[in-house]
C-alpha cells in the first residue's frame, strides 16, 4: 500500500485555516455577513442541512 505524504507542515496548536469576517452576496442580496472561523491542525469541520438548503452552493 502506497503511503500519502502531507503536504503542508504545521505546528502542533498552529492554525490550518483562518477565515475572519467572510462576507457573500448573489447581486444585492446578502447570504453570509460577518462569518469567522478558524481551523486548528487536524480539525474537521462539516456543513449538514436538508436537501434543497444551499449546501452545495456555500
Amino acid at each position: 500500500m502506497d503511503q500519502v505524504k502531507p503536504r503542508l507542515h504545521l505546528a502542533a496548536g498552529e492554525q490550518g485555516l483562518d477565515i475572519q469576517n467572510l462576507r457573500k452576496s448573489y447581486r444585492k442580496k446578502v447570504v453570509i455577513r460577518d462569518f469567522s472561523m478558524t481551523l486548528q491542525r487536524g480539525e474537521v469541520v462539516a456543513l449538514l442541512g436538508p436537501n434543497g438548503s444551499g449546501k452545495t452552493t456555500t
